[in-house]
């Protein structure tokens, strides 16, 4: 069903009062003010108007004939109804008047209601017509988009407002109202900017000239009002455009949802997060230094010691724990407190390492090669570097015994349901099932704590020794700016 309503009036400032009033409920209107006859033909034939409203007195005002005349002409060229609007009527005109068989006279003054409940019927009872019978006016009645757009405008639980191109309202519903804090009518004439934060004003400008000039069909911000009291609220605002059949611009309609106890909700939750971040890292930080004082001691312990073997055994679990506090000081220097990244650990390892035992082999390069770059939880990372110190420290104490040095790699790769780690050196090799040369306590610490994590341990002995770690995906492990794999 058509909207377009065509305005024949000789008092301007009340054909505009009508012709704001109809646009509010959905109606197209075009007014004519001091046109003749033929003018008003011509903007019919131009398919301006489905209805007219036609001041019963227009013309030269003395009398009701060229509005009669009109009429006339109107009816014998096209089938839309006409409603005659007139301040007063007597028996002679009204008769003069029933001839061109009006759908109805609207006396003035009129209220806003029943200016509006006229042109409901009249509509209801056109579509009833082109349907076929009073069978179908339910109907017709259910879906009238003037009245549900007049429903939703009204009734709607988030604030809506028809804005003028130039950000003005020109109508806002009362949850509109009541989310800024003003009374009925208030808003109307008001422009956008006069209760937007200055902090978002100029980014919400710039979406709304894009808008305009068909850069998108919509969009939508969060965004600070100013309320009628002062204060600040947010809301979740989305904008689009209604435009005419040429597509020119006309009106944007602006809807806001309140989400300002959400918003407050959401900082109390990061401030408690930051805050718990921040303790978080102070545990980091304060077991890395626990695990350094403990490293000290032992470190203190086995220089008070001239018995080789102790020595040994007491800078072999130094290390260890030193392999277990490198896990917190990365942690305590990550912005993610959950992951570390694999590459950099293994690599700060390496070169501790080689650092600790370079009295034993000047010449030993290790390299690491990541294919991906991945990261590890603390769970998975504390076992998985116990089980790389032991490979790398076995192999730097007992692979390469000469002054010619050798080479150790690291190599790690992600498949589709596990992470295989490879270390790889070129020195003498060890004997079948032993990873040191202690009876194989190397290998089955290896071997335990690669069950820790769930995933196997493999060694193989062809041109140096080769050791095989696979974990599976599912222990904690994904790639840097990626989920959990």
């Amino acid at each position: 069903m058509s909207n377009n309503v065509l305005i024949i009036e000789k008092n301007a400032a009340h054909a505009e009062k009508i012709s704001d009033l109809l646009a509010m409920q959905g109606y197209r209107t075009n007014i004519i003010i001091d046109g003749g006859p033929d003018e008003v033909m011509e903007a019919i034939s131009a398919d301006i108007a489905d209805m007219v409203l036609l001041d019963l007195w227009w013309g030269d005002g003395l009398s009701c004939e060229t509005a009669l005349t009109l009429a006339e002409r109107i009816r014998k060229l096209f089938p839309m109804p006409i409603v005659f609007l007139t301040h007063y009527i007597t028996p002679e005109i009204r008769e003069l008047a029933d001839r061109v068989c009006p759908e109805c006279y609207i006396f003035k003054p009129f209220t806003d209601s029943e200016l509006i409940e006229i042109l409901k019927n009249l509509r209801v009872k056109r579509a009833v017509a082109a349907a076929g019978g009073e069978g179908l006016k339910k109907d017709v009645l259910a879906i009238d988009s003037v009245d549900i757009f007049r429903a939703v405008f009204n009734k709607a639980g988030i604030g809506i407002a028809l804005v003028s191109r130039d950000g003005r309202i020109i109508h806002a519903n009362r949850a509109f109202e009541l989310f800024l804090g003003y009374g009925a009518g208030e808003l109307a004439g008001m422009s956008f900017t006069d209760f937007t934060h200055p902090g978002d004003a100029e980014n919400d400008l710039l979406l709304a000239d894009d808008l305009c000039r068909g850069v998108m069909d919509w969009y939508q911000i969060e965004k600070r009002y100013i309320k009628k009291d002062g204060s600040r609220v947010w809301g979740l605002m989305t904008a689009s455009l209604v435009q005419n059949e040429l597509n020119d611009p006309e009106y944007y309609i602006r809807m806001v949802e309140d989400i300002d106890e959400k918003k407050k909700a959401l900082e109390y939750v990061t401030s408690t997060l930051r805050e718990k971040e921040s303790l978080l890292k102070e545990v980091h930080h304060r077991v890395k230094n626990n695990l350094q004082i403990m490293s000290s001691l032992i470190h203190l312990q086995s220089n008070d010691t001239d018995d080789e073997r102790i020595k040994s055994l007491l800078l072999e679990f130094h290390d260890k724990i030193l392999a277990m506090k490198l896990v917190h000081e990365r942690l305590y220097r990550e912005e993610d407190l959950a992951f570390i990244h694999l590459k950099e650990y293994i690599d700060t390892l390496s070169m501790d390492l080689l650092e600790r035992y370079k009295h034993l082999n000047r010449g030993v390069r290790i390299t690491s090669i990541m294919e991906q770059d991945i990261l590890v939880e603390m769970e998975t990372a504390i076992p998985l570097g116990l089980a790389v110190n032991e490979i790398l420290s076995n192999a730097l104490i007992h692979a390469f015994p000469g002054p010619a040095g050798g080479r150790i790699s690291i190599r790690c790769r992600l498949n589709r349901s596990d992470m295989v780690l490879i270390i790889q050196d070129d020195g003498i090799g060890t004997d079948t099932g032993s990873i040191d040369g202690r009876g194989g306590l190397g290998l089955k610490l290896v071997s335990v704590l690669a069950q820790q994590l769930k995933g196997s341990m493999d060694m193989r002995r062809d041109s140096g020794t080769t050791v095989v770690i696979t974990v599976p995906l599912d222990k904690g492990i994904r790639r840097a700016g990626g989920t959990l794999l």
